[in-house]
C-alpha cells in the first residue's frame, strides 16, 4: 500500500486526476464519494485496465433494523427470508455462458503460444472478471439491505462441497451452485451483521425443507415440489417455509408454533430488487 507520493485532483469532469509521483496525472473515474482523509491507496491491475483502492480514516458504519429473520439459499430464487422477502438469483455465469462457450471453442481451434490464442484468452478473463465483479455488487447491496433490516439473522450451516459432490445433482445444480456463490455471500453477509452489532446464528440445515413450519411433522419435498403441503391443513412456500424453520433453530426452538405462526404470516409479501 502506497502512503505517500499521490494527490487526488478534482476536476468536476467525467474523470478526476490521480497524480502518482514518478508518473504524473492519471485519469480516474471515483464511483462514490470520498469520505474522510485519504491514509494510503493500493493500486491493483485487472484484466480490463488499473484499480485503485483508496483508504481513508473514515469509520465504516452500517446500520441495523428490527427483526429477527431466518434466510433460506436456494438456486430458483437467491434467497427467501421468514418474513416473506425472496430475491431472484441473477446467475450472472448462465448469461455469459454462450459467450464463453464461443470464445473457448476458438481457443481450442489456435495454435499454443499464438497471439491469436493469447487473444481469446484475455477475451475469456475479461468476460469471468465481469461476472466476478456483476456478484460482489450484487452481494453488497443484497447484504447491506438486509442488515439495515434486521437485529437477529439466522442461517444454514451449509456444506457446498458436499453439495456439489453429490452424483445425483451434479448433472442439474453443479454449476448453478457454484454460480450462486453461497459462501461468499454468507461471509460478507456475517461480517456486515458482525460490524452492525447483530446477532449472527448458522444451523444445521436437516430437515428445514421437510418439517412443516406450524406443526412440525415431516414429509418428503423433492426439489421439484415448490409448494409446502402438510396435513395438519397448512400450506405455504417450500422457500418460506424452510426459511421459518430455519429461524425457529436459531432461537432454539423445534418449530415456531401457532402463536409466532399467525405474527409471521401477518407480514406482508415483499421483494428486493438489487
Amino acid at each position: 500500500m502506497n502512503q505517500s507520493g499521490y494527490k487526488l485532483i478534482k476536476t468536476n469532469k467525467h474523470y478526476d486526476k490521480l497524480h502518482i509521483s514518478k508518473i504524473g496525472n492519471v485519469n480516474i473515474k471515483c464511483h462514490r464519494e470520498i469520505e474522510g482523509n485519504i491514509k494510503g491507496i493500493i493500486i491493483k491491475k485487472k484484466v480490463k485496465g488499473w484499480e485503485v483502492h483508496i483508504i481513508t480514516d473514515a469509520k465504516y458504519t452500517i446500520s441495523k433494523g428490527k427483526q429477527e429473520i431466518g434466510i433460506d439459499m436456494g438456486v430458483l430464487s437467491f434467497l427467501y427470508t421468514s418474513n416473506n422477502e425472496k430475491v431472484e438469483n441473477p446467475l450472472y455465469l448462465n448469461q455469459e455462458l454462450d459467450k464463453l462457450k464461443n470464445i473457448h471453442r476458438k481457443i481450442s481451434k489456435t495454435k499454443k503460444g499464438s497471439k491469436n490464442r493469447k487473444k481469446q484468452c484475455l477475451k475469456s478473463e475479461k468476460v469471468w472478471e465481469k461476472v466476478d465483479d456483476k456478484k460482489k455488487d450484487f452481494f453488497h447491496k443484497v447484504t447491506t439491505h438486509l442488515v439495515n433490516n434486521s437485529k437477529f439473522i439466522s442461517v444454514e450451516k451449509l456444506n457446498i462441497k458436499s453439495m456439489t459432490s453429490n452424483k445425483k445433482n451434479r448433472y442439474y445444480n453443479y454449476r448453478n451452485i457454484l454460480d450462486s456463490s453461497w459462501g461468499m455471500f454468507l461471509q460478507m453477509l456475517k461480517f456486515k451483521a458482525e460490524s452492525a452489532g447483530i446477532e449472527y446464528v448458522e444451523v444445521e440445515p436437516k430437515n428445514t425443507s421437510k418439517m412443516c413450519c406450524r406443526c412440525g411433522k415431516l414429509q418428503n419435498m423433492p426439489t421439484s415440489i415448490r409448494h409446502y403441503n402438510c396435513s395438519c391443513g397448512f400450506s405455504i412456500d417450500r422457500d418460506r417455509n424452510a426459511s421459518i424453520n430455519i429461524l425457529a433453530k436459531g432461537n432454539g426452538l423445534t418449530f415456531v408454533g401457532e402463536e409466532w405462526m399467525h405474527s409471521l404470516m401477518n407480514q406482508e409479501a415483499t421483494s428486493f430488487t438489487a
